[in-house]
Order: structure tokens, then C-alpha cells, then sequence
């Protein structure tokens, strides 16, 4: 979205550029979320990085249904770490 939108000739826009940087920083935060294996955390960026540009990508077609199909993943990872949560704090709890 601000490096070259193929299908609007706009450009980079400051408004582009804050978006892109808040989606930075919703990135850093689940991998640090992943990192610390805090599913609820995971889920809360998912959401809230869905709503709602990425949705309506999920939506477009073309290389950004691909942006909205990354959120859904990332959704799909904090149910996983959900469900395996106990697993790891029993394994945890045996070392």
C-alpha cells in the first residue's frame, strides 16, 4: 500500500504511511505476543489488525486478498497456541 498501488495512481500518502507504520507495530507486538506464548494477546492483534482495511482486502482481488489471508493465519495461530497452551505449561513444569 505505500510503496505502489497497481490498481490507483496515488501514491504514497501520509496517511498511507501512518497505517503502514501502525501495522508495523501491531506486527512487533504479536510476534513478541507469539514469543511469549500469550494467546489472548495474539488474537486481540489479529482483530484488531482486520478491522478494517485488512478485511476489506481480504475481499479484493489480486496479490492483497493475500494481506487479508495473513490476518485470518495469524487468528488461526492464537487458537492453536490456545489450545496447546497446556501441553506447554505441563512440559514446562517437568523440567
Amino acid at each position: 500500500m505505500v510503496v505502489g498501488n497497481p490498481y490507483s495512481g496515488s501514491g504514497a500518502t501520509i496517511g498511507t504511511c501512518i497505517e503502514a507504520a501502525g501495522f508495523v507495530g501491531l506486527s512487533g507486538y504479536a510476534i513478541y505476543s507469539l514469543w511469549k506464548t500469550r494467546p489472548l494477546r495474539v488474537a486481540l492483534v489479529a482483530i484488531l489488525s482486520l478491522i478494517p482495511v485488512r478485511f476489506y482486502m481480504l475481499l479484493t482481488p489480486g496479490m492483497f486478498k493475500l494481506i487479508g489471508v495473513s490476518n485470518l493465519l495469524l487468528l488461526f495461530a492464537a487458537v492453536a497456541l490456545h489450545q496447546s497452551r497446556p501441553a506447554l505449561e505441563g512440559a514446562s513444569a517437568l523440567s
